[in-house]
């Protein structure tokens, strides 16, 4: 067996709301090992701008883990992790729109209708990832976080920029990432 095929944060959420209702394991264990994996290489890649304390994720991860240990999950993604790229508002959060010009505190008020959706289904939110400056380039880089590399060849840029999205799911930090594409924005990153 692979680490892939080993690993609970390269499941895919289909994989994981199956486990979860067989009680193969939990999304405890899910966010410990998302938050490994991106310990292990985020340094690398450059996806993650903000990830969620620990505390509050194993709080969320735990209420899930009961409701699904009681047959009781709430919303068709109780305790499936996701990111959002960093153009997206969500509760407690920052959001730099890849810019060190006009960054939100994590106490705005405002929260995205697609970010509405995951919390209303009870999906953990992990964090938020790169994006180039307010999403107008194709090419992955942003003043604020830099490049971020391609998750199959690291010595190049993902393009895109929804690259943060893209490259979150194929490094494992996620099984579902919300993007936004306007003229390739995930289509460029998802290609590569």
């Amino acid at each position: 067996m692979t680490e892939f095929e080993k690993r609970l944060c390269f499941k895919t959420a289909h994989d994981l709301l199956d486990g979860y209702r067989r009680k193969e394991f939990t999304p405890v264990d899910v966010v410990k090992d998302i938050l490994k994996r991106i310990g292990e290489v985020n340094a690398i890649y450059n996806v993650m701008v903000f990830v969620q304390k620990e505390e509050e994720l194993m709080k969320q991860a735990e209420a899930s883990a009961k409701r699904w240990q009681e047959g009781k999950p709430e919303g068709c993604l109780d305790g499936v992790p996701a990111t959002i790229k960093d153009l997206l508002f969500v509760p407690g959060m920052p959001t730099t729109e890849g810019s060190k010009i006009t960054p939100f505190p994590p106490d705005h008020p405002f929260v995205s209708p697609t970010v509405k959706g995951l919390l209303k289904h009870n999906a953990l939110i992990i964090g938020k990832v790169t994006t180039s400056e307010y999403g107008w380039r194709a090419s992955g880089v942003s003043p604020n976080s830099g490049i971020t590399r391609n998750a199959f060849d690291h010595t190049k840029a993902t393009g895109g920029s929804s690259c943060g999205s893209a490259v979150s799911v194929q490094l494992g930090f996620s099984p579902i990432s919300i993007g936004t594409d306007a003229g390739g924005s995930i289509r460029i990153p998802a290609t590569h």
